[in-house]
């Protein structure tokens, strides 16, 4: 008997078209207006327009439309100012209501997306001084390392610890959360909002904007996890292999001696690094897990010295003796690993991190 399939109910699913409008309000005006200056006048423009319709409320009903149609065309024209796109502005102008009351809200969710976008800007820049990184890691128990980082350039070495590498795995990820925390607890959404609102000096729409805000607030929570993503860069991989780079600089190796990313032709090998030194060739491979990549290093005769960088923490005995043993490559890994780990103490050709500018140093 095959499992029942379960079904979504969403008929009645309550879509309002502001929301709809906003996101895509937003989606545009990210694109083309980065200023604040420009979010400004635009949002002093459409409180004008407001001001127009509520000056036309005891107008007949042809008068009305005629509003209607006049205030159509003035936002048009005013979004031409703003480079938008073609298409948007027609998807824009017509799901504006013909009715002016909507028309008025419309307008409201339009304003409420461009003070949106203050608060994402606020929220962005605190992320840039790391406010939500650093109160993650704290509770995280992870002070130490914030403080040694504000106060001097942390050594290569240590940047290849166990410990920094899972403060840069986790620091993307601290960051989201946080935000993904603080956009939940609108007091400090809202305390933003009335000091953005007090600028314009447009205090009479303060509580119709909140409540607008709160509308729209899951699609603005999108938003804003698409601009934190896009604002974070990988800290893993690559990273990795940057950390080790470094390294080697510190070591007193020139850069033009050091070669990333080299692949052999004749016997398929790859080396994350290939260094010259004093007519001598060093392979270093660098992968901050083993997995089964243990099984790619197989440096070729030519090469002088074979080094493999890694956390150490997937190493077995087994993996161990295929790269020192099979392969006759050093291996490197994180101090905290090595002492916690005999088998790789027993080994002669492990070695914790910390050792390796004095092991490269017989080498210069």
């Amino acid at each position: 008997m095959g499992r029942k399939k379960i079904k979504l109910s969403i008929e009645n699913l309550p879509i309002d078209s502001s929301v709809l409008l906003g996101y895509l309000f937003l989606k545009e005006a990210i694109k083309v207006l980065k200023s604040r200056k420009k979010r400004q006048d635009l949002r002093k423009k459409l409180f004008k327009l407001i001001e127009n319709i509520e000056s036309s409320n005891n107008f007949g009903t042809f008068s009305q439309e005629k509003k209607i149609r006049d205030l159509k065309n003035e936002l048009e024209e005013i979004f031409s100012q703003y480079k938008t796109s073609f298409f948007t502005t027609l998807l824009l102008i017509n799901t504006l209501s013909t009715d002016i009351k909507k028309l008025r809200k419309h307008l409201l969710v339009l304003i409420t997306s461009l003070y949106f976008l203050e608060i994402k800007e606020i929220i962005l820049e605190a992320k840039r001084e790391k406010l939500f990184e650093k109160l993650v890691l704290k509770n995280l128990g992870m002070e130490d390392y914030i403080e040694e980082e504000t106060k001097e350039e942390i050594h290569p070495v240590k940047k290849l610890q166990l410990q920094y590498d899972l403060v840069d795995v986790i620091r993307p990820y601290a960051s989201r959360v946080a935000i993904a925390i603080f956009s939940e607890q609108p007091e400090e959404i809202y305390r933003n909002l009335s000091e953005l609102i007090k600028e314009d000096s447009q205090e009479k729409f303060e509580a119709e904007i909140k409540k607008t805000y709160e509308l729209l607030s899951s699609q603005f929570q999108n938003i804003l996890f698409e601009s934190v993503k896009q604002s974070d860069t990988s800290l893993s991989g690559d990273n990795y292999e940057t950390r080790i780079e470094n390294l080697l600089l510190a070591c007193g190796i020139d850069r033009e001696k050091i070669q990333r990313k080299v692949h052999e032709e004749k016997n398929g090998q790859e080396h994350d690094f290939l260094i010259f030194i004093n007519d001598k060739k060093i392979s270093i491979g660098a992968k901050r897990t083993q997995r089964e990549r243990y099984k790619q290093y197989r440096p070729s005769k030519n090469v002088d010295l074979a080094i493999v960088f890694t956390l150490g923490i997937d190493l077995t005995e087994d993996k161990v003796k295929v790269i020192t043993e099979d392969y006759n490559s050093y291996i490197f890994v994180a101090d905290e690993v090595y002492e916690q780990k005999e088998f790789l103490k027993n080994n002669e050709k492990v070695k914790k991190v910390s050792e390796f500018p004095d092991f490269i140093k017989k080498f210069l």
